[in-house]
């Protein structure tokens, strides 16, 4: 047992200096390296680990699966910070107000293409809130016209059920069998 967590330990500083080395390498793109500029310099003025999470604990910290997070990606509606030379997905603590952005919208019944939408215009300096108010306001039309689907469809199903037999009969005159297989 010991083992395993002086393992696990192990893993996290490898990330840890993974980590380290992906910032160091993206700062030093910007700035070259000099006598006066050197990586413990670099390290104690810019580099803030702590503003950084793993994809893991972005989706533990909404509530979400690592694949999700992933098909967001996919999707280009969130994208990671930088990725370690092993190929882990490094995200700025922002990530986490995106991602409960993503998560609301769609619980709303918002669809990835429009909350890619909504996610720009709320970047948009330009956009003010009667362009968000407009997509509510399209979103609830939407809703609407679903709902009335639904209510024909259990309208059709309430009269289905009133004519058939029920219990004890055979499924050769169940009415809502026969139904189905009518043209």
């Amino acid at each position: 047992m010991k083992s395993l967590r002086s393992l696990r330990v192990w893993r996290l500083r490898k990330l840890d200096h993974e980590l380290l080395q992906c910032e160091i390498s993206e700062i030093l793109k910007t700035k070259p390296l000099t006598l006066d500029y050197t990586p413990r310099l670099i390290i104690s003025q810019n580099l803030k680990i702590m503003d950084t999470i793993t994809i893991g604990k972005l989706a533990k910290s909404c509530k979400v699966k690592i694949d999700t997070v992933r098909y967001y990606e996919k999707s280009g509606l969130i994208n990671p910070m930088v990725r370690t030379e092993a190929g882990y997905r490094i995200y700025n603590t922002s990530a986490i107000d995106r991602l409960r952005f993503i998560r609301k919208a769609k619980n709303l019944g918002f669809k990835l293409e429009e909350i890619k939408d909504l996610l720009e215009l709320s970047e948009m300096p330009e956009a003010d809130c009667s362009d968000i108010r407009e997509r509510a306001k399209d979103k609830i039309d939407e809703i609407e016209l679903r709902i009335a689907d639904l209510n024909k469809m259990k309208t059709s199903l309430e009269e289905l059920v009133k004519f058939c037999p029920g219990e004890g009969k055979k499924l050769s005159e169940c009415n809502i069998l026969k139904h189905f297989y009518e043209y």
